[in-house]
């Protein structure tokens, strides 16, 4: 039974399985049939699209050959069109240019101003503009146009050529130089040179489109500015050509006007060569600052050669005056053109006439330092007449005097002497040793000097001034500094032996007063015998002669230095004096003479008198 009952359910589960897939069949062969309806569908439909689009085609294909020909139509009308288009503004255009003339004519034939120069160059663009147009188009009824516009461009130049001159003029006013010695002078203010500048560069390039002489300018500016600098510095010039260098009483450093004017002169010179700089093209700069500076470098370069001719002349005649503002130039000018090196390389050929005057100052200089040492080795004068009195000579004063004022310019000299040292290192051999030259050379003309004097005490007076003045400068001037203590020393020493001639001088008197004294039991022995009192007569008599020679000579001699005077009195006093006292005290009262009075003429006190009275020709 069990059995039975699973067959019969086994049975009834097959038979729902195969329902089920008979029904999913149906399902499929509906879903394929209802694909075919749409396929079928889909190709009819493609079918009638293709077809459509074949129609489209062949109608496409006949209206392009129906719509082409009237395209290239169009195409030749647009081209006609444009064609005529341009034509009439091209006619337009010429015709405009052709009546541009007399309207530009109304705006140029009104003198330019800073405040329409704007509207002026605005103006000579449209008819340079025009010009150029007409020209390029080149018809013959164009050519009177081209004319007559060429024509009021070139008016137009010469009002701005005006323009430039009253601009330029106004800012050229001369000044005072002196005014600005611790700054630099001012130049053109820099909205006139704005404007300067404007025109300058329109004016050139002008001038390279159009032709020369459309423009002067380059000209106005060269003769304006040349004017100036001269008017500028025209008072400067005057007063360094008439400055009388005589009528100082003593010339100070730097007290030359020439130095005034060469400062004012190259910061003139920078000044112009800035401007020039900023308004003249760099191929024309050159020309032009010559153009502006000749004059004034003329005129500086004369009153410089005028100065240094007249100081190689008075080297020449012995006169030495003019070395120190001669070195002075040298100094001032060298380091002029030191700090201006580039303004005087651009001023071209006359940069070098500035550098020439410059050589020709340091040969004038040069040429003193050879004559100024044989001054005193060759005679190329009349001898100076010697002073009676035996005083400090001239030369010997000059000579000293000029040593110290050469200290000034030490740096100066030292360069000229050894042209091979570099400025500014303080360097000194060459000027000592020039210095010890001339010392040494002043020194043996003194000797010389003295030997013309009869009176050997004389001599030694003269020379015992001369050393003690040399000694007296070395010590308290810049110049025994500057020589060094070996100098003072040597002489020191040459006035230590004149001192020592000057008591030997003496040696007549002393000698009266040596003797050999007559003493007996002790005591001098009063009772002389005649030929004992004949000796003592004869020597008071003889000192007394020899000191009245010696006084009176003393007299008629100077030592004007009061220290120099009392030393050599004093070195007197302390040998005349103890030898006469002891000479006196010994046989005024011997009874050597009946008259002593006649033999003894002085006592201590007289004689220290006399000895005050020494070298004072009032006493």
């Amino acid at each position: 039974m069990a059995i039975l009952d699973s067959a019969v359910s086994s049975s009834a589960d097959g038979q729902d399985r195969r329902r089920a897939l008979e029904r999913k069949a149906e399902q499929d062969l509906e879903s394929l049939q209802l694909l075919q309806s749409i396929l079928l569908k889909s190709n009819t439909l493609t079918d009638r699209v293709v077809g459509m689009l074949d129609s489209f085609d062949e109608r496409l294909v006949k209206l392009e050959g129906s719509v082409l020909p009237i395209h290239r139509s169009t195409q030749k009308l647009t081209r006609v069109y444009d064609n005529l288009d341009r034509s009439s503004g091209v006619v337009n255009k010429i015709i405009l240019y052709m009546d541009l003339a007399p309207q530009e004519d109304l705006i140029i034939s009104k003198p330019a101003t800073q405040s329409t120069l704007d509207e002026y160059l605005a103006s000579i663009e449209r008819m340079k503009e025009a010009s150029t147009y007409l020209e390029r188009v080149n018809y013959r009824a164009t050519e009177r146009a081209v004319v007559q516009l060429n024509e009021v461009i070139r008016k137009a130049m010469r009002q701005l050529d005006g323009l430039f001159k009253r601009t330029l003029a106004l800012c050229s006013v001369p000044v005072d130089p002196t005014l600005y010695a611790d700054g630099e002078i001012p130049g053109i203010p820099n909205e006139d040179l704005n404007t300067l500048s404007t025109l300058s560069k329109y004016l050139n390039t002008a001038e390279s489109e159009l032709g020369s002489g459309v423009t002067d300018h380059i000209k106005i500016y060269m003769d304006i500015r040349s004017a100036y600098m001269i008017k500028s510095l025209h008072g400067l010039n005057e007063a360094a050509r008439a400055q009388d260098l005589r009528k100082m009483v003593v010339y100070r450093k730097n007290g030359f006007a020439f130095l005034t004017y060469t400062t004012c002169f190259f910061k003139m010179l920078k000044t112009e060569r800035e401007a020039v700089v900023r308004l003249i093209p760099r191929s024309q700069a050159s020309h032009v600052i010559s153009g502006v500076v000749t004059a004034a470098v003329d005129a500086f370069i004369e009153t410089g050669e005028a100065i240094v001719g007249r100081g190689k002349r008075n080297i020449l005649k012995r006169d030495f005056g003019d070395v120190y503002h001669l070195l002075d130039v040298v100094e001032g000018l060298g380091a002029a053109i030191h700090e201006y090196e580039g303004v005087v390389k651009y001023a071209g050929a006359k940069g070098n006439d500035i550098l020439e005057l410059m050589s020709a100052c340091k040969g004038a200089c040069q040429h003193f330092f050879k004559e100024f040492v044989d001054e005193f080795k060759i005679d190329k004068v009349k001898e100076q007449t010697l002073s009676p009195d035996g005083t400090v000579h001239e030369l010997t004063s000059n000579t000293l005097t000029t040593l110290r004022r050469l200290i000034d310019n030490s740096e100066t000299v030292e360069s000229l002497l050894n042209p091979n040292v570099t400025p500014g290192l303080g360097r000194t051999e060459a000027t000592i040793k020039y210095f010890n030259e001339v010392l040494d050379a002043l020194s043996q003309k003194l000797e010389a000097k003295s030997k013309a004097y009869k009176k050997p005490m004389l001599s030694v007076v003269f020379l015992l001034n001369n050393y003690h003045y040399i000694s007296k400068v070395l010590r308290q001037s810049p110049v025994g500094g500057f020589l060094g203590r070996d100098v003072e020393i040597k002489f020191d020493t040459l006035l230590s032996r004149q001192k020592e001639l000057y008591i030997n001088g003496w040696r007549p008197a002393l000698e009266c007063l040596m003797d050999t004294t007559m003493i007996i039991g002790g005591k001098i022995d009063k009772a002389l015998s005649d030929p004992q009192r004949k000796i003592i007569k004869e020597k008071f008599r003889t000192f007394n002669e020899t000191f009245e020679d010696l006084y009176k000579a003393q007299k008629s001699y100077a030592i004007p230095d009061t220290d120099l005077r009392a030393q050599i009195v004093k070195e007197v006093r302390q040998i005349i004096v103890p030898l006469y006292d002891r000479f006196y005290e010994r046989y005024s009262q011997t009874g050597f003479s009946k008259n002593t009075s006649k033999y003894i003429k002085f006592d201590r006190q007289a004689l220290d008198e006399a000895l005050d009275k020494f070298f004072d020709a009032t006493a």
